[in-house]
């Protein structure tokens, strides 16, 4: 593995992580700690858009016609820097955007589920139980013997 390939991991890699971070500490997070598992892989995940978005503003001003071109060009430690720095400002502005843009996609699946239960961050049981202050009647099976009643969540 040469240097190389370590730094394209990295310009591959720390993007989408960087957004990821960025977006979950203005998120407001809690107290409670996120998987590092699930991090990883959301922030890979949004990789992908960042760096389409670089190679698409550097086709557009360097005319890039084939991969190779862009490959050749990273040879140059300026171009190198201009590349860190576009994906840079891009993965901030990615982390700014990612919950508003994830609350109006939600917006817009809850305009098409119409009366049935919305979609949010929360656990199903939780807006069916905890959030919704209504009596729900509730049946619990232990060993053949059947307990009925109601549940209110306060």
């Amino acid at each position: 593995m040469t240097i190389n390939d370590v730094i394209s991991i990295l310009l591959f890699i720390i993007p989408g992580i960087l957004a990821e971070k960025i977006s979950h500490k203005i998120d407001f997070p809690t107290g409670r700690k996120r998987n590092d598992f699930m991090q990883t892989v959301n922030g890979i995940a949004l990789s992908f858009p960042i760096l389409l978005i670089v190679v698409f503003y550097l086709k557009m001003k360097y005319d890039f016609t084939t991969i190779t071109q862009l490959i050749e060009k990273t040879d140059n430690f300026a171009f190198l820097f201009e590349v860190c720095f576009y994906t840079l400002i891009t993965s901030i502005i990615a982390g700014l955007l990612y919950y508003p843009i994830k609350l109006l996609l939600r917006w817009i699946v809850n305009l098409f589920r119409r009366n049935k239960m919305k979609t949010d961050d929360k656990s199903c049981w939780r807006n069916f139980i905890i959030d919704d202050n209504d009596y729900k009647f509730l049946e619990i099976i232990i060993n053949d013997e059947k307990y009925k009643g109601f549940l209110r969540s306060s």
